[in-house]
């Protein structure tokens, strides 16, 4: 597996590469934004440059119909009987004033433009020539022009009004879609910033209490993540610190169990040495009298030969209590050395008869005579047996409880199966039984190393430990040793020392 710190990540899974990354797709939203607002813009420029020209167009009608109206007002003069050399300079000037609008005129409505140059003619040749009826045809023809221009004022007024309400419309519907992709933006905006800067917090804030709890030396879970970037590596690597203290208290909790079994095995190993021999003198000294007495008189009396004989018995049954309290007495080996398991097994359930938790319990051995010797740590042993009864009396329900141990020899493997008819364990709990500091009792008498060490001292030894359970039926404990040379065992040892 590849170390946190030796991982290298594509600059795009960093924290600084999607923050710019979001920057650029920002900037990009931004932009086009900006180029919609100026194809608006343009749109709306080019309807006030019509609105402009229509203004414009509708400057010359009025100009024109303003000249129209007062060439009639002149003709009208000159039909009346008065001074005409007067009223004719007059026309005339209202003439060229009249060509210049419809000039004009006939640029804007091309269509129209014969129509007033024909008029044109008309008027310019009743300049140079007047008669009256010419000049009644020439007003009836600008009475009519006349009404031609006020129509054309009027559509133009009308199209003016057109432009007005589209570009209100436009301008209206171009505010909104702006005001709308602006309010889109900050919204996905605050949705992206608060889905990544919260996640962000949210793993920083786990990060801050895992490191808590390691510090305080809690047991802790590892932290999960899908992230890749930074903030993954980083929860990854402290999983990986927290696995390895994790393992470092339980190899540490394993030598002080070792130590305080060996330094309480020591202890009583020295006070059992001292009972041994000052109770082993007594206990010789009466039984040899008691003899002596029963050989050196012959005519003892009835009460007095069975009190020699219960005497004998006491005898006998301190010597055996003396004989178990020189197994205690007996050196604990670190070492690995040639065992007779078996032996172990007799010696350590003959022990449990002292202890009153055993009392009434009914302890079953079967033990397979054909056993080999095998190389292993003694004192390792008895307290891997120890921690397993321990466990099986705990587990008692009922007044009868039982405790069967077997060891049998299959396929080359010794096999040790301990098994009770206590409470038992679900899946649930049987599927943590083994790990450490895991316990169902109460955490202040119990520390939860009990099964977890009897697991490492079957690794040191090469060996298998199963426990099958039923909830209120009883469990069974098996393991297997692999019968091995001593300087595999002893190898294998090393490697599952703390």
């Amino acid at each position: 597996m590849t170390s946190p710190e030796n991982k290298k990540l594509s600059f795009y899974k960093t924290i600084r590469g999607r923050v710019l990354l979001f920057v650029a797709m920002l900037s990009i939203y931004a932009c086009a934004l900006f180029i919609y607002s100026l194809d608006q813009k343009d749109i709306l420029l080019q309807k006030i440059n019509e609105i402009d020209a229509l203004q414009e167009t509708e400057t010359v009608l009025v100009a024109a119909d303003l000249a129209v109206f007062d060439a009639i007002t002149q003709l009208l003069i000159v039909l009346e009987p008065v001074e005409k050399g007067e009223v004719l300079l007059g026309t005339h000037e209202h003439f060229n004033l009249l060509t210049q609008h419809y000039n004009k005129l006939s640029k804007l409505y091309p269509e129209r433009a014969p129509s007033f140059f024909a008029l044109i003619s008309s008027l310019a040749k009743v300049v140079m020539s007047p008669s009256l009826d010419d000049l009644r045809v020439v007003k009836d023809n600008l009475k009519q022009h006349k009404l031609a221009l006020n129509e054309l004022i009027q559509a133009n007024l009308a199209s003016r009004q057109k432009l007005f309400k589209e570009y209100k419309k436009i301008s209206d519907q171009a505010v909104n879609r702006l005001i709308l992709l602006t309010l889109a933006g900050i919204f996905i905006l605050v949705i992206i910033s608060n889905l990544f800067f919260g996640k962000v917090a949210f793993d920083i804030k786990r990060v801050l209490e895992q490191i808590k709890d390691i510090v305080a030396r809690k047991q802790c879970p590892p932290l999960a993540t899908k992230r890749d970037d930074e903030i993954g590596v980083l929860i990854r690597g402290i999983n990986e610190l927290s696995t390895a203290l994790d393992e470092r208290d339980r190899q540490l909790h394993i030598e002080r169990i070792d130590r305080s079994y060996f330094e309480s095995v020591g202890a009583i190993e020295k006070l059992t040495t001292g009972l041994v021999h000052e109770l082993g003198n007594p206990i010789a000294a009466i039984d040899g009298i008691a003899i002596e007495i029963e050989r050196s008189r012959e005519d003892l009396s009835p009460e007095l030969q069975t009190n020699i004989t219960l005497i004998k018995d006491y005898c006998d049954k301190l010597q055996l209590i003396n004989n178990d309290l020189a197994y205690l007495a007996t050196p604990t080996s670190k070492e690995y050395q040639l065992i007779d398991f078996n032996s172990i097994i007799r010696k350590t359930a003959s022990l449990l008869h002292y202890d009153e938790r055993w009392y009434g319990v009914d302890v079953e051995l079967s033990l397979d005579s054909t056993l080999p010797a095998f190389y292993a740590c003694d004192g390792k042993l008895r307290l891997l047996l120890n921690s397993i009864l321990v466990n099986s009396l705990e587990a008692k329900i009922q007044d009868k409880h039982k405790v069967i141990i077997e060891t049998s020899y299959i396929d080359d493997k010794i096999c040790l199966m301990i098994k009770d008819n206590g409470i038992g364990m679900n899946d649930q709990v049987l599927a943590q039984a083994c790990d450490a500091f895991f316990t169902t009792k109460d955490p202040s008498e119990h520390n939860g190393m009990g099964l977890f060490s009897c697991l490492s001292i079957v690794k040191a030894h090469k060996g298998n430990l199963y426990i099958t359970s039923t909830p209120n039926q009883g469990t069974e404990v098996g393991i297997t040793f692999v019968v091995t040379t001593s300087d595999d065992q002893h190898d294998e040892g090393e490697q599952f020392e703390p």
